[in-house]
């Protein structure tokens, strides 16, 4: 046993339980009402709005995401892992960083725009690109007392001020889109979201408000957390983001409209889980990180039992019931969708059965974050290839999802390398996983 295992100050383990119950509780009440409330927008939208405009938002959307990811210097991790979380002039010099990669991002739209719109074909991407790309300088105004409120794991007012902002900002989408069946309904809709969101981080969360401010020392603190989060998040973008752009030079943007519905609906899970992690997970991490390994490990194993035990049923049952999910909830543009349903859902599986990822990054090991994402590059661009020259633009939709599985051979390798990893744990998860989901198959006639 090393020294730092044996001096490790073990955590208040009745407070840490009660704070991750309550943390839990509130992020799944929150996903869940906003997933409900974006599952009924989407409803009542894609009987108002043609599938294109939903392909071009599809389009659009990633292209923020990647200058998004081009520039992130992990500002909210940095926040919660530092020693100088409490500390206001970090927090400003945090909330200062954050404005000005939000401007050179928005620049980044305005040069993009043009060459965008000529890539597609699209003429109206000199003007959408733009606008909806000023949603990303009011998200760089959001104030850092959300990051500081999902490190204490108190996210319950958070929560009810996300769930607001979305019921409001689908009220406008939806009426804006009766009265002009336009893609300038979803245009408009995502910047007013993304005000109101912003205006609540400051005017309805506890703690004082972000002035701007450049602390040397903070700067140089952020930065050297953020360099690897950067490269991490560049090659995550290209590996999870990516493969819609290109989708969308190969197919029409009707067919890319109905990939993303598909999509959204197979992600529902994951992004529950990720949102769990983020907002709960990593500040219970960042407590128990320098336990004893025996310790650790069981804290760890109470930990993913309880994320497989509540996320992998519903992706069975998407793996199983994907065409009569979308036959159910939209009109019969969409139904060729079902397959790409089941197929994401059935390979997510492997995010949840993994479930270490944010621990590396508790552990301030943002360089191996950042190998990880190149790992997932290399097996995302490679699975596409394959899937391309196997079965030309389906294969490349398989390829999308499949790549999941080289990935989690390799986590599997860093958890040995930290003793976490759990051989009969995740063997017992996808061995379960295939037969429900074989026997789901075989029964309902598709096997």
């Amino acid at each position: 046993m090393t020294t730092a295992e044996t001096i490790a100050p073990i955590p208040d383990t009745s407070s840490l339980r009660r704070k991750t119950v309550v943390g839990a509780v509130w992020t799944f009440a929150g996903y869940g009402g906003a997933q409900v409330l974006r599952l009924a927008s989407n409803l009542v939208l894609t009987r108002l709005l043609a599938p294109e405009y939903f392909g071009a938002m599809t389009l659009i959307t990633m292209l923020l995401i990647g200058l998004a990811m081009f520039s992130d210097l992990g500002i909210g991790p940095g926040i919660m892992q530092s020693e100088r979380a409490e500390d206001q002039k970090f927090l400003d010099t945090a909330f200062t960083l954050q404005f000005i990669r939000s401007c050179v991002m928005w620049l980044g739209c305005l040069v993009a725009a043009y060459p965008f719109a000529q890539f597609y074909n699209e003429p109206k991407f000199v003007w959408l690109v733009p606008i909806v790309g000023f949603s990303v300088v009011l998200s760089g105004l959001t104030s850092t007392k959300v990051a500081s409120i999902n490190r204490q794991i108190l996210v319950g007012r958070l929560t009810l001020i996300e769930l607001g902002a979305q019921v409001a900002t689908a009220i406008s989408t939806i009426a804006f889109a009766w009265f002009s069946p336009t893609i300038w309904a979803l245009a408009f809709g995502t910047l007013f979201g993304g005000l109101l969101k912003m205006l609540a981080s400051h005017l309805a969360l506890p703690g004082v408000n972000n002035r701007f401010h450049l602390d040397r020392a903070a700067v140089h603190s952020l930065i050297r957390f953020g360099r690897w989060i950067f490269l991490s998040t560049v090659l995550a973008f290209a590996s999870n983001s990516a493969g819609s752009l290109i989708l969308g030079k190969l197919v029409s943007l009707t067919e890319v409209g109905i990939f993303s519905m598909a999509v959204t609906l197979s992600k529902v899970i994951e992004q529950a889980y990720e949102q769990l992690s983020n907002k709960v997970l990593l500040p219970v991490f960042v407590r128990i990180k320098d336990l004893p390994t025996a310790e650790l490990k069981k804290r760890l194993m109470k930990v993913r039992l309880g994320a497989m035990a509540l996320f992998i049923p519903p992706l069975w049952l998407m793996s199983i019931f994907g065409q009569q999910i979308m036959n159910l909830l939209f009109d019969k543009r969409y139904h060729g969708g079902g397959w790409i349903l089941q197929v994401f859902a059935a390979c997510s599986i492997l995010t949840i059965v993994n479930g270490t990822s944010n621990f590396y990054l508790a552990r301030g090991n943002s360089f191996l974050m950042m190998g990880l994402s190149l790992v997932r590059l290399v097996s995302y661009l490679g699975s596409m290839y394959l899937g391309w020259i196997l079965h030309g633009s389906s294969g490349v939709i398989v390829g999308m999802a499949v790549y999941l599985v080289p990935v989690y051979l390799v986590e599997l390798w860093v958890q040995r390398s930290y003793s976490i990893i759990m051989p009969k744990l995740d063997a017992s998860a996808i061995a379960a996983s295939a037969a429900v989901i074989a026997l789901g198959l075989k029964l309902t006639g598709q096997l």
